[in-house]
């Protein structure tokens, strides 16, 4: 690479360089900042790289020269769409370090309704509790 440099009277005007060591090659002549004398690059060539990276992790880039042929990637395990049917005891959908590209539904209960259930019990928590009315006798 070749640049230009002003000329200032008869001597040429470096004060506009700024290039350090780390800036330049490791091995590379050239003049720089601090310094009118011609100096050897210290940049060091980082070897490519591949990196997984996890979940919400941080890859730092180490300072050098790289080819452009460094790899990262970030393979998550993904969950589709879930249907669940309520049923008498607990369920668990395990969706924990995943990442969701569907949503999770929930089915319907037929007849679940406040005059189907004992008058006072509740079924179900919070919005979608329901308070049975029923006080009567079933065939």
């Amino acid at each position: 690479m070749k640049l230009s440099l002003p000329f200032k009277g008869q001597n040429v005007d470096i004060s506009s360089l700024t290039a350090a060591p780390s800036d330049v090659r490791k091995g590379k002549k050239y003049i720089g900042s601090g310094s009118d004398d011609e100096r050897i690059g210290e940049m060091e060539r980082i070897a490519p790289v591949t990196h997984n990276l996890p979940l919400n992790g941080v890859y730092n880039i180490p300072a050098g020269e790289h080819t452009g042929q460094d790899v990262i990637r970030q393979e998550l395990p993904t969950m589709g769409t879930q249907y669940v049917t309520p049923g008498a005891g607990q369920i668990v959908i395990e969706c924990a370090g995943k990442y969701m590209t569907g949503n999770i539904v929930i089915q319907s209960v037929a007849n679940l309704t406040a005059e189907n259930i004992k008058y006072g019990v509740t079924v179900g928590e919070g919005e979608g509790a329901v308070t049975g009315t029923c006080q009567g006798f079933f065939d």
